[in-house]
């Protein structure tokens, strides 16, 4: 498997390659979160990651809310924080 020697850099036990970012945060998310769930994201995050979390992940059952990423709201039952950068930040 080609993951390994990454995963085993890393420290880790496994890995899992993808072909892309989006199937990489497809992925993760749902191997934490199933239908009847709820994903709270950040409102400033790439304009692709909204638009799955938006629409494909309602089709499965989970649902998403958006907040600013220093909002007070609170987060005692979030099982997993994923963080993802808008594209292009670093072209400014």
């Amino acid at each position: 498997m080609p993951c390994m020697p990454v995963a085993t850099l890393e420290g880790g036990e496994t890995g899992v390659a993808t072909s892309s970012g989006m199937a990489a945060i497809l992925c993760a998310i749902l191997t934490f979160v199933g239908a009847g769930e709820h994903v709270l994201c950040s409102d400033e995050i790439y304009g692709a990651t909204a638009f799955l979390l938006e629409t494909e992940l309602i089709r499965l059952g989970i649902d998403c809310s958006f907040v600013p990423f220093h909002s007070s709201e609170s987060i005692e039952e979030v099982k997993d924080i994923i963080a993802d950068l808008e594209s292009g930040l670093g072209m400014l």
